[in-house]
């Protein structure tokens, strides 16, 4: 059986908390943990990045539970997501992602996103999220893309199969996103890419 434990160490490496979730909550286990390192260790733009991607786990959990509400209160007014798979939507605000989502919703008769492997490097992630559950006719279904974010206001979306391209456009992002900081850890303004699918730089946080 998998288990997933959310932990804080002393300085010496012995465990202070200990904290066990079930297989199918690693989601809950990723937004405990980036609690636990905001209440105790995070400071400055590690404590920015740390908050945006614990925005990110509540919000895939928010849907999960259908609450819209706060789905919309961790979601930016003006994020701007950009599905770059071959049949995707091209580039939507929250307004449409909320759409798109209750849509889906409807149309299944149980589902549940989870995250199968996710990496970051400060305030970029790109995660491996998973959506299954059964239709309403009862068969199953699994639907698997790479998310890359972008601090709390910027997503690019790929299907499973791009992978090259997605890690390709991670590795991108985190460079520019290195070159777009100041010493002192604020970001300069990026300017956004034009076109349907011309979001080349992703914006500012």
């Amino acid at each position: 059986m998998t288990v997933w434990h959310a932990r804080r160490v002393d300085a010496d490496g012995r465990f202070l908390l200990v904290e066990v979730f079930a297989e199918d909550e690693y989601l809950e286990a990723l937004a405990r943990v980036e609690e636990l390192y905001l209440e105790g260790e995070a400071s400055g733009i590690e404590a920015r990045a740390s908050g945006n991607r614990l925005r990110l786990w509540r919000a895939l959990i928010a849907n999960n539970e259908g609450d819209w509400e706060t789905w919309r209160s961790l979601v930016e007014p003006d994020a701007l997501i950009v599905d770059r798979s071959p049949m995707g939507w091209g580039e939507v605000d929250a307004d449409g992602v909320q759409e798109r989502q209750e849509m889906l919703t409807a149309l299944i008769g149980e589902g549940r996103i989870t995250v199968r492997s996710m990496t970051f490097v400060g305030d970029v992630v790109m995660a491996e999220v998973i959506g299954k559950g059964t239709n309403t006719e009862g068969g199953h279904f699994e639907i698997a893309r790479w998310l890359i974010q972008v601090g709390s206001k910027y997503q690019e979306h790929f299907d499973l199969d791009q992978r090259e391209q997605a890690e390709q456009r991670f590795r991108e992002i985190v460079e520019r996103s290195r070159s777009l900081e100041d010493p002192d850890g604020s970001r300069r303004e990026v300017p956004r890419g034009g076109g349907r699918r011309g979001a080349s730089a992703p914006p500012s946080d």
